[in-house]
């Protein structure tokens, strides 16, 4: 009567340990199912940063061939029509002379500040360091659009910075200067934008000092005594 008894007493802790082994079991598993989830999550995460960095690559590359197109193409275009049309302009008033000096510098220094912009945006682009980007976002007709602008305005600060040279503000002997002075610097004019506002800040700065220097005479001569 007393051997039933130890075997009952017996076989609690038995299924006890069984139960703990098996709720250890269902830990590990889950331990290992929340390790694999991880690691899915994970790959998922660097393969969709590997296909977003594919695609703004590639979307940056279809941007940098629409925006050269659009200098390329509808850039000329525009800078053809600003000629033709600054031309008509001029013979209206009678200016048009295609022998003068003058009238071949200011399209020679058109079409040097164009070729100036059109060169730096394909060196920027050329460069191991990427120091150009477009919104590709913008669409192929936005960039072409935006594209055709960079001519005109290295064509236009090229004109403007031959005019500058010209005048008083710039000490340089004018007698001295030729025209392939007047190119190289339109040029510069639409390579650089940076070099560009340099010059025209210098410019305003040499416009403002006349006056400072004016109102300064005023000051000394209110404080001097004998001119009272």
């Amino acid at each position: 009567t007393v051997r039933p008894m130890q075997d009952g007493r017996s076989s609690a802790p038995a299924s006890e340990a069984e139960q703990k082994d098996e709720r250890e079991r269902e830990q590990a598993k889950r331990r290992e199912e929340k390790a694999r989830l991880a690691d899915l999550r994970g790959g998922m995460v660097r393969e969709l940063r590997n296909i977003e960095g594919y695609y703004l690559q590639a979307g940056q590359k279809r941007a940098r061939l629409r925006y050269v197109e659009g200098m390329l193409v509808f850039g000329i275009v525009a800078i053809a029509i600003v000629a033709v049309l600054t031309g008509a302009i001029l013979d209206i008033f009678g200016l048009l002379d295609l022998e003068s000096a003058g009238v071949r510098r200011f399209y020679a220094c058109m079409t040097a500040g164009a070729l100036g912009a059109i060169v730096s945006v394909l060196t920027r682009m050329g460069g191991s360091r990427g120091g150009f980007t477009i919104d590709h976002e913008l669409g192929s007709f936005g960039v072409m659009l935006l594209g055709s602008f960079r001519p005109l305005i290295g064509a236009v600060s090229g004109v403007i910075l031959s005019f500058l040279v010209q005048t008083d503000l710039v000490p340089i002997d004018k007698g001295a200067v030729s025209l392939e002075f007047y190119v190289v610097v339109a040029f510069l004019a639409g390579f650089s934008e940076r070099w560009t506002q340099v010059i025209l800040e210098g410019a305003m700065r040499t416009i403002d000092k006349p006056d400072d220097m004016s109102d300064d005479a005023a000051g000394k001569a209110a404080g001097n005594p004998e001119n009272a």
